[in-house]
This record gives C-alpha cells, structure tokens and sequence, in this order.
C-alpha cells in the first residue's frame, strides 16, 4: 500500500478502550451474584490469553451489544476491523428474534467460538 501526505490511516480501538467501551455501557448493571457486569466479559477475555487480539476484542464487546444500546453500527464507527466485527456478530445472541440459548449454541463456528471464550 503506498502512503502519501493524503492518506488517513483509522486504527481501531485497542484493548484498554475496548475494556473502558464495555465498563461504560454496562454501567449499572450488575451479574446474578450482585457484581459490576462488565467484570464477565473482562473475565473471558482474560482467558483468551492465547487466542487473538480480535477474539479478546470480540469477548469484550459480545456482550455490549447484546445487553446494551450500543449496536454493531456503533462499533463500526469506532473503526473496529471487519475480524472484531464478524466476530461480534457471531457471539451476539439475537434476544428480539426470541433465540433460545440452544439455538444459538447450534451453529458450529459460533459453537466453537463460545467454547473459546467460556
């Protein structure tokens, strides 16, 4: 790719922002133990030590997406990569479309990629 004095480069958030991303939009709200929520997706990511930095990403932001107002769109705006995207995309389960937690279990990558992430 050649760079000139044009090109604007977008990189996406790293994951110090992303965590902040996921502490504000799940503020107040709180797990079945009584605890900070955004502290569950912090604790998948931390297991994904081995995994990449879009999984860890993405394990941060299921959630957010799922439980929150921030949407998909949202995160594109904030120039996550298409690998963070997709993968969001696939851990998010689908609530209005009345997804039971089997069905979205179902589908074999996501299947994998939440065995990854548990």
């Amino acid at each position: 790719m050649m760079l000139n004095e044009d090109t604007i480069l977008i990189a996406h958030p790293d994951l110090g922002e992303t965590i902040e991303l996921s502490q504000r939009a799940h503020a107040g709200q709180v797990d079945k133990c009584g605890r900070p929520y955004y502290l569950h997706p912090l604790r998948v990511a931390m297991r994904l030590a081995n995994c990449t930095s879009a999984e860890r990403h993405a394990a941060l932001l299921h959630d957010v997406v799922e439980d929150t107002s921030v949407t998909l769109e949202d995160l594109r705006k904030r120039a996550y990569s298409t690998d963070i995207m997709a993968l969001v995309d696939l851990l998010t389960r689908r609530m209005p479309e009345r997804e039971s937690h089997h069905q979205y279990m179902d589908l074999s990558f996501k299947a994998e990629m939440c065995r990854r992430c548990a």
